[in-house]
């Protein structure tokens, strides 16, 4: 019953609501435009990160929850991990002065962080 309640969500989250005709008579799908709403905030064990799953980036279901691609980290430029099947991570070599970056996985090869990627302070 969970299961199928996950999936119920998931496929409206992932289906919008119908816009309004638009010129021309056309209708769409009208989405939010969110970013990857990267935080970092600094605790006792290290720097715990939290990032959002973007609908497009969905690749289906399991009993915790949404799939998807994985995600690659980086701290101050340098990538530190590549996160499955989350869209969280706790870097316990972070401090209060690192900066993070987090991008999706395309193809298995390792790569610098993608230009344009927002960075993200550490909270206090």
């Amino acid at each position: 019953m969970r299961l199928r309640r996950i999936a119920l969500v998931a496929a409206l989250l992932l289906a919008g609501s119908q816009a309004p005709a638009q010129a021309g008579g056309r209708r769409g799908i009208e989405l939010e435009r969110l970013d990857r709403g990267l935080v970092a905030a600094a605790t006792s064990e290290g720097v715990f990160l939290s990032w959002r799953l973007l609908g497009p980036e969905a690749t289906g279901h399991s009993t915790t929850g949404l799939t998807s691609a994985a995600f690659q980290v980086y701290r101050d430029g340098r990538r530190i991990a590549t996160v499955t099947d989350s869209t969280n991570y706790l870097d316990r070599a972070g401090t209060a002065t690192s900066k993070y970056q987090v991008a999706p996985v395309h193809g298995a090869a390792a790569r610098p962080p993608p230009r344009g990627l927002p960075t993200m302070s550490t909270c206090r």
